[in-house]
């Protein structure tokens, strides 16, 4: 358990992590393992946290029910349902704080339930092997737990819920027709699918407590929050987040609880998302989805040259090949210079780094003191003074001894 969320992605801050992890044996080699799971946040008085019933007032945000083949990091693959740990991040890091601040003698924990199917050695490119093995078996609806499909086409199921052609599916669960669970589909009936997208969640919604706690722990100006008020705030802070719920679906309210119960038999013809299948079907949902980015993406991919040359227009790389400004630059250095500042005219500061084509006058010491300039080399020196400011120089060394900017009249002395 992560209490702050124990994830670099800053869409999962401020949510505790729940997560499983396969411990690879020391005295052996390496194994991989298929496993269904329920991963559930409880608080409870310090005195029956060793209890392994409790009851649902207990549970803290969503239970996280799903399944993977865990395995080593080397030989994992999130669409084909392979990683060394896989959860969820089931409620909000300050609710779960608040309460154990208010409430003495209460600890969180985590219920597991957990179902090994399998285990085997750990070969290598096991990857690669499941996912020509996810190929092949998809277009037979053929699936297991933890896997990512695509839906090949539209198509409804019982309880209202209609598939997106292009969209993406995770399989969190699988079940036999008497409702005992499965990893693969040799004997399931049904599959619980959770889009791996947000916006195709949108219009569907997650069973979940954090509303009620929410307006038990947190007061709005003194008195208790309205359960308006908590859901507002659940929207703004967690859209999205909630994953792998048990299911549920209110026809009569036209909502959807995620992940969404479908008869196997009624699934659209289905694809891996990494296979060729996919391919023209995730293109065309990409172009009612994401118009703008695929076309840029594609703008890049086919236009290097004017992509570089556009580049060319707002910034520069160029080696430094002289001592001329050590100890700030060293032979080798490789700065980048903006050219925006110039092309608008933008004044320059005391302090800047400029790069400037030297002047005839520049160009003639430098050849006398048998130096060669090409066409396109260019002067990299610091501003020590711009026009109305006042510099003394030392008269041997010619160092800036002083610099004010008081833009007094006339030349510079």
């Amino acid at each position: 358990m992560y209490p702050f969320g124990g994830n670099a992605d800053p869409y999962f801050a401020g949510r505790v992590g729940v997560y499983l992890k396969l411990l690879q044996p020391a005295d052996s080699g390496k194994i991989e393992v298929d496993a269904s799971f329920s991963l559930t946040l409880r608080t409870l008085p310090t005195a029956a946290a060793g209890q392994t019933e409790h009851d649902a007032s207990t549970q803290r945000g969503i239970c996280f029910r799903c399944g993977m083949t865990f395995c080593d990091a080397a030989e994992a693959g999130n669409s084909v349902g392979r990683c060394e740990d896989w959860g969820a991040h089931v409620y909000p890091s300050d609710l779960l704080l608040r309460e154990l601040e208010v409430i003495e003698g209460v600890e969180a924990m985590v219920d597991v339930e957990l179902e090994a199917w399998d285990s085997r050695p750990s070969r290598l490119g096991a990857s690669l092997l499941a996912l020509y093995d996810q190929v092949q078996r998809l277009p037979l609806r053929r699936l297991r737990t933890g896997e990512v499909v695509v839906a090949l086409s539209s198509s409804d199921s019982t309880g209202g819920f209609r598939s997106i052609d292009g969209s993406e599916y995770r399989v969190m669960r699988l079940v036999s027709a008497d409702g005992s669970a499965c990893f693969d589909s040799t004997r399931a009936a049904t599959a619980f699918l959770l889009p791996t997208n947000s916006k195709a969640r949108e219009g569907g919604t997650f069973a979940t407590n954090e509303a009620s706690m929410m307006r038990v722990f947190y007061e709005v100006e003194g008195d208790q929050m309205t359960a308006r008020d908590a859901a507002a705030i659940l929207r703004e802070s967690s859209d999205g987040l909630f994953v792998g719920i048990e299911p549920s679906h209110d026809a009569a309210a036209g909502s959807i609880e995620w992940p969404i119960a479908v008869p196997i038999s009624q699934l659209p013809p289905l694809a891996s998302r990494l296979g060729l299948r996919a391919l023209p079907t995730r293109l065309r949902y990409a172009l009612r989805t994401r118009a703008r980015g695929l076309l840029l993406f594609l703008l890049i991919g086919a236009s290097p040259l004017w992509v570089g040359f556009i580049a060319s227009q707002f910034v520069s790389a160029f080696a430094i090949p002289s001592r001329s400004m050590e100890a700030t630059l060293q032979v080798g250095d490789v700065v980048l210079a903006e050219k925006l500042s110039s092309r608008l005219g933008l004044p320059f500061e005391v302090n800047d780094l400029v790069l400037f084509s030297p002047p005839p006058e520049l160009q003639s010491l430098v050849t006398s003191a048998g130096g060669k300039l090409g066409s396109r080399d260019l002067f990299i020196k610091r501003v020590a003074a711009v026009a109305g400011d006042t510099v003394a120089l030392d008269p041997f060394t010619g160092d800036v001894l002083h610099l004010c900017s008081w833009r007094l009249p006339g030349t510079i002395d």
